[in-house]
């Protein structure tokens, strides 16, 4: 009988077992969750649903058939077989030793010799494995990494709910922006600390120092060029560092999250190929060029939206297009771009679009 690499039976048209063979259906490893069966499932069944391909006959019978065996897989996993499966043990494996040999230059056979010389590293390592696991300081640092790893597991899925719901999403970033900065803070304060104790207990020694004032520039009109930025810059304090730039951002917050431009002007921050446009210091829109340094632009819906929301058609909000299609790379008032497709809007509403399949296909339906 042959086994699958899990260490159950294999099926007898290939080398995987059932189990295995439906999560690849599902682009999956053996170690799935069942919440992550579920995500996978929801989201196939979304690319490969058929209504998406009405203006190809041929490629909607190919999603046809790709979505059947998608459902056979989810429908296979969720039962009470593949379970059973997941429980089985793997085989033992046969004892592959070969018989006993001699080695070039020994008249002791190596099946005999080998065995002692594993005997002899156990009287070695154990006594000094048992030492160091017994100190007080490997148990402490052992108890904290573990709890730390519980704490993070279980951290994780209510990471990706907050971050991923419409409703959460920003509060969320920034809240965790602010987390940080309280711990780059504290970090600094105890180097700080470790500094000054370094300084006492060692006379003549101390860590490398700050400098409290900035190197002046090379000449009088670079110097006028900082003061008159710093006098028109916004108070340190009211800078959110985002994970994110997004819309109504000032021109410091974006730098914050960004890094400096290329180049600035009065109503405009460019990044390579890409530009933002700010109006009243407030970013009011972006054209992202995807050849250049990459911009972390995000959007969010401002209002209750169906997150399960696929399609958009003419009459949407702008809210339903977000959710349908994703944050855009061409951002404005009116016009909303992916690669070479656009959607057109009018008081906030679709009235057309511009379909580009050869670069970002748009999830629009006609009603």
């Amino acid at each position: 009988m042959r086994y699958c690499l899990c260490g159950n039976a294999a099926i007898e048209t290939g080398a995987e077992c059932a189990r295995c063979r439906a999560l690849r259906t599902l682009g999956l490893q053996a170690g799935a969750t069942d919440e992550e069966i579920r995500t996978a499932y929801h989201v196939l069944v979304k690319v490969w649903h058929p209504d998406r391909f009405q203006h190809d006959p041929t490629l909607k019978a190919e999603a046809d058939e790709k979505l059947k065996g998608i459902n056979s897989a989810f429908r296979y996993l969720t039962s009470n077989s593949a379970r059973e499966e997941r429980r089985q043990a793997p085989p033992a494996a046969h004892d592959a030793t070969p018989p006993a040999a001699h080695d070039a230059g020994g008249d002791e056979p190596a099946s005999v010799r080998q065995p002692r010389r594993a005997r002899a590293n156990r009287l070695v390592w154990i006594p000094l494995l048992r030492a160091i696991s017994s100190t007080p300081i490997v148990v402490t640092c052992a108890y904290v990494a573990a709890f730390a790893v519980i704490g993070w597991i279980l951290f994780m899925p209510i990471d990706r709910f907050l971050a991923s719901e419409p409703l959460t999403a920003g509060p969320y970033e920034q809240c965790k922006s602010e987390v940080q900065r309280g711990l780059w803070g504290a970090r600094a304060a105890i180097s700080g600390y470790a500094g000054e104790i370094w300084h006492g207990l060692i006379p003549g020694k101390s860590l490398p120092a700050v400098p409290a004032t900035p190197q002046r520039e090379p000449n009088e009109a670079a110097a006028q060029k900082t003061i008159k930025r710093q006098s028109n810059a916004a108070p340190t304090g009211a800078v959110r560092i985002l994970p994110y730039v997004t819309a109504g951002l000032s021109k410091d917050e974006v730098t914050a999250v960004q890094g400096p431009p290329t180049s600035t002007s009065e109503n405009e921050l460019i990044y390579g190929r890409s530009e933002l446009y700010f109006r009243a210091d407030r970013l009011v829109g972006w054209k992202i060029d995807p050849a250049s340094p990459p911009i972390r632009v995000k959007l969010w819906p401002d209002a209750p939206v169906d997150p399960d929301l696929g399609t958009f058609w003419v009459g949407s909000t702008k809210n339903e297009v977000l959710v349908a299609q994703g944050t855009p790379i061409l951002w404005s008032e009116n016009t909303w771009g992916y690669g070479g497709s656009e959607v057109y809007f009018k008081d906030g509403r679709v009235v057309s679009w511009k379909n580009d399949p050869a670069t970002v296909p748009l999830r629009a339906a006609r009603r």
